[in-house]
Order: C-alpha cells, then structure tokens, then sequence
C-alpha cells in the first residue's frame, strides 16, 4: 500500500492499494488541486504494478512544463520509481510538499484455519501485491480471529504491529474514495478467546515502552526447548536470557547482581538436574517467575509482573485477570428475559 501525504494547509493523505494509473492536477485527475496555479491540469501520473505476492511499484511520471522534484532532483516529462521516504515537490517554486510510504501488505496470521486463508488470499490480496506470511518478521499486520497470548503475539505488540481481524482487509479495499481514512485498527480487534474474559484485558494498543520493559533484566532458563521458545520475545524487549544446563562454578555474578536475574519456572520442573540448579540460586535468593507473567508483563507493558516477588505478581495478575472479568449477571437475566 503506497500513501501520498500532501502538507498543505490542512494536509491530506491519498492511499493507492490496487494496480492502475493515478492522475494528479487541477482538472479531471484522481487527486485534485483546485487553486494551485504551479501545478498543471494533469501535473503527473502514478503509475501503480502489483507484483503477485511480491508487492507493489509506484512509478511517478511528470506530464508539467515545471515539472515534479523527487528528493531534490527535479524530473521533467520524465518517469522515476518512487521509494519509501521520498519527499516530493511540484511545481517550479516547489510549494507543495508530498511525503511517500510504502506498507507490504503483508499479513502474518495465527489461529486461521487453511481454508480462510486461501479465500483471504484469493479475495483480498491476489490483485493488491499483498500474502499471508508464517513469519511475523516478514509482516506488517497480524490476522487473528480470537486473541491469545501466543509467542508470535507478543513479537507483534513489542514491534508495534497491528492485530487485527480478516475483516479489516475488506474495510481498507471497500473504502469510497482515494483519500477516505485507513480503517481504524482498535476497530478490528481480535475478541478474547477466553469468553471469561473482556476484551479490553489485552492491551494490544502500539506502545514503544514495550522495547524496552525488560532492559537490565536476565532471565535464567534450565531447558533448551524452553529458552528457545521465550528468548525472542526477551530480547525483541530489551531483555536478556541464559541457558543454564550444568551446575554454576562461580556464583559471585549471582550474588553481586541478583535483583538483575530471574529464574523462569521450567515446564518439568520435577527433573531433579534442574531442581538442583534452581535451588542453588534459590540460596542467593533469585526469585523465579511462570512464563505467563513474561507474557503478562507485555500484555499489560508493566514489567512488575516479572519484577515483583511470586506472590505479589501473582496477586497482580489476579487483580488484572479479575477486572477484565466480564459482567455476566446482569447479562444472564437479559438472556433469560430474552427468552
């Protein structure tokens, strides 16, 4: 998706997603310039080409006697393919700013069975240069049906990237003109999969606190699946982790920064080698949290989840856990009444 942003007087942002050539002027065109005497009838051409699955190109052509500048390099009855961050200029004086972006439209996806996804793909992307992408490093939106705190969400929240429903894709195509507004991504959030729960519990707003909530923090792990399950998401969150597989020779490091290391409770935590190495640690006195209140504390971007003593987190997460609570009694006796 390719948008022009126009800083005029009350500046306006065009959003061009599928493949045709846009016109610009003061007459007749798809964007138009009333009044701007230094841009011409039809000024230039926006040529948009979809490549399928591969995204898109925006290839601006001049058609002016004053022609069009392109990050300070003026272009006359000239064609050049745009980038994103380009900076535009029309005219001779070079009055009107216009500022490009390009967004992929690139969906990851989680809990969509194969069947959606291939009519998602057929329906709403197929002719926009947009796909469905496993990787949520290669996307820019997250599609789900219902929100749970899986690894690939939290990446998302801590990357600032949208989550949104299927049917915020069909909003974006089905918008009415041009310069009509990207449809808003608090509208399209995913509900909760668990129905106890309501759907402002998840804080899935774009924070840029999240990047940071752990710094000088380490998270000790003691099994390798684990660790290579979690390590990611500390890290996409300025925090660090350890895989701690034999016993600990030196623990002086523990014991000068200990308020800086957290033990992550393993998922057998009756393996007796890894209950040896957390006792140890237990004696320097290293706390040890659930791999829920790491998910919790990004959540909710508040790191006392994993910073709080077991109990306290605990008594957090129960006091959050039970405020996102939906109100059912009052909802039941319509139910009933309904009837």
């Amino acid at each position: 998706m390719w948008t022009l942003t126009f800083e005029i007087s009350e500046p306006v942002t065009y959003s061009f997603i599928k493949p045709k050539v846009y016109t610009l002027g003061r007459k007749d065109t798809d964007i138009l310039l009333y009044g701007e005497k230094a841009v011409s009838r039809t000024h230039s051409e926006f040529h948009l080409e979809v490549q399928a699955g591969a995204g898109s190109t925006l290839t601006l052509t001049d058609k002016s006697k004053t022609g069009t500048v392109v990050n300070e390099v003026r272009y006359t009855k000239q064609s050049v393919q745009l980038k994103d961050g380009d900076v535009l200029m029309l005219g001779k004086s070079s009055k009107i700013t216009i500022r490009v972006r390009y967004v992929p439209l690139n969906f990851a996806y989680s809990g969509i069975r194969r069947q959606e996804r291939e009519l998602i793909q057929e329906k709403f992307l197929s002719d926009t240069g947009g796909k469905l992408v496993s990787n949520i490093s290669e996307a820019s939106y997250l599609l789900m049906n219902e929100l749970e705190a899986t690894a690939k969400v939290m990446l998302a929240l801590i990357r600032g990237i949208p989550i949104v429903t299927p049917e915020w894709i069909e909003k974006l195509l089905s918008r009415e003109s041009l310069d009509s507004p990207i449809p808003s991504y608090e509208a399209f959030v995913p509900k909760v999969a668990d129905s106890d729960l309501s759907s402002n519990w998840f804080d899935v707003s774009r924070s840029k606190d999240r990047k940071n909530l752990f710094s000088s923090i380490t998270f000790l792990f003691f099994s390798s699946d684990h660790h290579a399950n979690v390590a990611t998401v500390i890290a996409e969150a300025g925090g660090r982790s350890e895989l701690i597989l034999k016993p600990i020779e030196d623990l002086e490091m523990f014991r000068k920064a200990n308020a800086n290391y957290i033990m992550v409770e393993p998922f057998d935590g009756s393996d007796d080698r890894i209950r040896k190495l957390m006792d140890q640690l237990s004696g320097l006195g290293l706390k040890t949290i659930t791999q829920n209140m790491i998910g919790y504390a990004i959540l909710h971007t508040n790191p006392r989840y994993v910073l709080e003593k077991a109990d306290q987190a605990q008594a957090l997460e129960d006091k959050d856990e039970g405020a996102g609570k939906k109100k059912k009694g009052k909802k039941g006796k319509k139910d009933k009444k309904d009837k």
